[in-house]
C-alpha cells in the first residue's frame, strides 16, 4: 500500500515538474517569439534607416514601422533643438486622420524643457514610461490631455533613442484606447529604440565621414585658383577640378606628369629653385607663366607650403591667376604715363596745395602764367599761394567754400606774377582724401585775363550799343511821324488832282477831244495807283515795328473766308478752289491773313485768262517747320527770275498784262520772316505758279 501509494506520489511530483516543464517552454517560446519579432522589426528598420537621408526621415520611418509591427495608432519623435534647450516636434506618422490631423498641428507648436511632460521626463530620465489613459492624465503630468482628449488618445508610451549617453530623440506612441502597461509590448519597443540608436549613431558617423570628404572636396574645388599636393618624389596626389580645367590636361595625363611639366624656359629653372626652398625652408611664394596644354601662358602667383602626409613630405600649394593685375598694372602704367603727359602738357595750370598754403606740386603752364621758368622755381619762391592772391581774403572765401562743399567752381581771383604784373585765374578746386582725412587741395587754372579784357570791351560796347539803341529808338519815332506826315501831306495833293481832274473831266467832257479825255484818265489812274503804292509802303514800313499777338491758328478756315471774300470780287469768273485739311498754326492771326489775302488775290488775278481757273491750297508738317503753298494755273513766271520776286517794287509782267504795285510779295516775305519762317516760289510761263512759306512748330507763346 504504501509503496502504492509511493508511486502515486511520484507520479503527481512528475506531473508538477512536467506541467512546469510545458510552462516554461510556453515562455520560452514566447520569449523566442519576441525576441524574432524585435529581430524581424529590427533588421526592417535597419534596412530602411540605412537608406534614409538623414535623422528625420530615419525617425519618420522607425515610428511607422513599430506602430505597424506592434498595434500603435499615432507615433511621434521630439528631437532636442540646435543649442539643446528644449525638445520640438519633428517627425509624425498615424494610421487614420480627422481628429488626429488636429492634434499633430498643434503639437507642432509645443516645445519641452528637460523634465517637463511626458517627453521632457524622459529626455531627463532616459528611461521608458508608460500611461494608461494620458486623457484622464492631470496637465502637470500631461500638458496636452486637453488635445488628446479631443484626438481620443488613450494609452501611450514614450521610450528614448540614446547613443553614447546622448538622447538622439524621444519616441511616443499612442492608442485609441485605454490599456494598462504591457511588459512585454515596451520591452520590445524599448530594445528596438536601443538598437535604433546604435543604427542612428553608426549612420550619423558615416554621414560625418561622408560629409567631412563633401566638405573637404566643395572646399578645394571652390577655391578660385589651382589647388595641388604632390610628394618630394614630383607625383601629383591630389589636384582640384580648376587644376584640371585651367591646364587643359585630364586627371589620368595629371596623375602621371611632373610639376614642372607646366612651365618652360627660365621659368621651369625658377620653379625648380622654388619648389626645393619649400622642401628646405617649409614656404615660399613665385610669380611664373602656367603654360596650359595648348601653349596658353598665364601669368601665376604660386604659395607652396611644406606639409606631411600619409608619413611622406609634401607639397601642398595654390595657384590664382594675375593676369588680372597684371593688365591693370600695365593699364595703370599707361594712365600715369597718360596723366603725366596731360600734366605736363596741359594749356591750364594745374596745381596741389597742403591745407596751409603751401604748393607742392604745379605743371609748366601754371608757372609759366606767373612768369616763371619752372614749377621748381615756382615752388621754391613761392613759400605760400596766399602770397599770389591780390586780395588774400579770396583765398579765405576759397577755403571756407571747399570745406563747405568738397569743390569751388569757376572761382575768379586776380594772381600777381613774378614780375608784378596783375593775371585774372578761373579756379575749380577740390578736395583730395584718404582715410585719415583731408590730404591736400588740387585744382586747375584758367588764365582769363584777356577774356576779362574782352568783357570790359563788352561791356563798353553794350553800354554804346544802348545808347544806340536810345538814338535808334528816338530815329524810329521821328521816321514814324515823317511816314505819318509824308502819308497826309502826300494824299491830300493826289486827291485834288484826282478830284479837280474828274471835275473838269465831266465838266467840259463835250469840249475835250479824245486824246485830251485819255490824258486825264491816265492823270486819274496814276494818282490812285500812287496812293494805293503810299499805302503798301507805309504798310511795309510798320510790320518791322507792329508787336505780333500769337495764337493758334486754324489755317484752313482762315484761307477759306479770305477766298470767299476775294471771290465777291470777280462776279462772273469760273474759280476752283481746292484745298484740304491744314495743319494748325501758331502765329499773329492778322498778319498771317495778309498773307493769304495778298497770296490768293495774286492767284486769281494771274488766272484771269483761263476759262476755269484752279486755286490750290495744301500743307504739311516736316521736322520742325510747316510748310503751306498756294498754288495756281495762271500765266506762271520764268524761274531765272525768281529772285526778283520778293523785292519791292520788283515785277515779271507788265502793268498792261496785270495791274499791281509790286509791294505784296514783299510784304508777305517780311511777315513770314517775323514769325521765323521762309518764303520761296516755283512757276514756269504759261503754266502756273505756287507760293511757298513755313511756320515753325513751336509752343504757344
Amino acid at each position: 500500500m504504501k509503496d502504492k501509494d509511493k508511486t502515486k506520489e511520484q507520479l503527481m511530483n512528475e506531473l508538477v515538474e512536467l506541467r512546469q516543464s510545458i510552462t516554461g517552454l510556453k515562455e520560452l517560446e514566447a520569449k523566442q517569439k519576441q525576441v524574432d519579432e524585435e529581430i524581424r522589426l529590427l533588421l526592417t528598420l535597419t534596412r530602411a534607416i540605412g537608406e534614409s537621408e538623414d535623422l528625420k526621415v530615419a525617425l519618420e520611418i522607425a515610428l511607422k514601422k513599430v506602430c505597424e509591427a506592434t498595434g500603435w495608432d499615432y507615433g511621434e519623435a521630439w528631437i532636442p533643438n540646435v543649442d539643446g534647450t528644449v525638445l520640438e516636434l519633428s517627425p509624425v506618422w498615424y494610421s487614420s486622420s480627422g481628429s488626429l490631423d488636429n492634434f499633430r498641428r498643434v503639437s507642432e507648436k509645443f516645445t519641452f524643457q528637460n523634465g517637463i511632460g511626458l517627453p521632457g521626463r524622459i529626455w531627463l530620465s532616459k528611461l521608458p514610461e508608460w500611461i494608461p489613459d494620458v486623457s484622464l492624465s492631470p496637465n502637470t503630468i500631461y500638458p496636452r490631455v486637453q488635445m488628446a482628449r479631443e484626438a481620443g488618445l488613450k494609452a501611450s508610451l514614450g521610450v528614448p533613442i540614446i547613443a553614447k549617453e546622448q538622447i538622439l530623440a524621444v519616441l511616443l506612441f499612442f492608442m485609441l484606447e485605454s490599456r494598462e502597461k504591457d511588459k512585454q509590448l515596451v520591452d520590445i519597443v524599448s530594445a528596438v529604440a536601443s538598437q535604433l540608436g546604435s543604427v542612428i549613431q553608426h549612420k550619423q558617423a558615416d554621414e560625418d565621414i561622408r560629409k567631412e570628404k563633401n566638405f573637404s572636396d566643395t572646399a578645394i574645388n571652390s577655391l578660385p585658383g589651382i589647388f595641388y599636393l604632390f610628394d618630394n618624389q614630383d607625383r601629383f596626389l591630389r589636384w582640384n577640378e580648376n587644376f584640371e580645367k585651367f591646364s587643359g590636361y585630364s586627371a589620368e595625363e595629371i596623375s602621371k606628369m611632373n610639376p614642372l611639366d607646366f612651365f618652360v624656359g627660365e621659368d621651369r629653372k625658377f620653379i625648380e629653385q622654388k619648389i626645393q626652398e619649400v622642401f628646405a625652408k617649409g614656404r615660399s611664394t613665385a610669380e611664373a607663366d602656367f603654360v596650359s596644354k595648348d601653349g596658353h601662358r598665364t601669368p601665376y602667383l604660386f604659395t607652396g607650403t611644406r606639409v606631411t602626409f600619409d608619413q611622406t613630405q609634401c607639397l601642398l600649394g595654390m595657384g590664382i591667376s594675375i593676369a588680372e593685375r597684371k593688365q591693370a598694372e600695365e593699364e595703370l602704367r599707361k594712365a600715369e604715363a597718360k596723366y603725366r603727359s596731360i600734366f605736363e602738357n596741359a594749356i591750364e595750370g594745374i596745381y596741389q596745395t597742403t591745407l596751409d598754403g603751401r604748393i607742392i606740386s604745379a605743371n609748366p603752364a601754371f608757372a609759366r602764367t606767373l612768369g616763371y621758368t619752372s614749377p621748381h622755381e615756382l615752388i621754391a619762391e613761392v613759400a605760400n599761394v596766399r602770397k599770389l592772391y591780390v586780395d588774400p581774403s579770396r583765398r579765405d572765401e576759397l577755403i571756407s567754400l571747399i570745406h563747405t562743399q568738397g569743390f569751388v567752381e569757376n572761382f575768379e581771383v586776380q594772381f600777381y606774377c613774378k614780375d608784378g604784373k596783375i593775371v585774372w585765374f578761373l579756379l575749380n578746386t577740390r578736395i583730395l582724401r584718404d582715410s585719415s582725412g583731408i590730404v591736400c587741395f588740387e585744382g586747375t587754372a584758367t588764365d582769363i585775363t584777356d577774356r576779362k579784357r574782352a568783357g570790359e570791351e563788352i561791356l563798353k560796347l553794350n553800354r554804346e550799343l544802348e545808347q544806340h539803341i536810345i538814338q535808334l529808338g528816338e530815329a524810329n519815332k521821328e521816321l514814324e511821324a515823317f511816314s505819318y506826315s509824308v502819308s497826309h501831306d502826300l494824299r491830300a495833293p493826289l486827291r485834288a488832282i484826282d478830284g479837280f481832274s474828274n471835275i473838269f473831266l465831266k465838266k467840259h467832257e463835250d469840249k475835250l477831244d479824245e486824246e485830251g479825255k485819255r490824258v486825264l484818265n491816265i492823270i486819274r489812274i496814276n494818282t490812285q495807283k500812287m496812293g494805293e503804292l503810299i499805302d503798301n509802303l507805309l504798310t511795309l514800313s510798320r510790320l518791322g515795328r507792329k508787336e505780333m499777338v500769337l495764337s493758334d491758328i486754324n489755317m484752313c478756315e482762315l484761307a477759306k473766308d479770305v477766298y470767299e471774300e476775294l471771290r465777291a470780287t470777280v462776279p462772273g469768273r469760273i474759280l476752283q478752289f481746292n484745298i484740304k485739311s491744314l495743319p494748325v498754326a501758331i502765329g499773329d492771326i492778322k498778319l498771317i491773313r495778309q498773307v493769304f489775302v495778298n497770296l490768293l488775290a495774286n492767284a486769281i488775278k494771274f488766272t484771269r485768262s483761263r476759262e476755269i481757273a484752279v486755286i490750290e491750297v495744301r500743307g504739311r508738317s516736316e521736322k520742325n517747320e510747316i510748310i503751306y503753298y498756294v498754288k495756281d494755273n495762271g500765266a506762271g513766271f520764268d524761274m531765272q527770275y525768281s529772285d526778283q520776286l520778293f523785292g519791292v517794287f520788283q515785277r515779271l509782267h507788265s502793268e498792261k498784262e496785270f495791274e499791281g504795285t509790286g509791294v505784296g510779295l514783299a510784304i508777305i516775305q517780311r511777315i513770314i520772316h517775323r514769325h521765323g519762317g521762309r518764303v520761296w516760289a516755283e512757276g514756269k510761263v504759261d503754266e502756273g505758279a505756287t507760293f511757298y512759306f513755313t511756320l515753325p512748330i513751336k509752343e504757344k507763346v
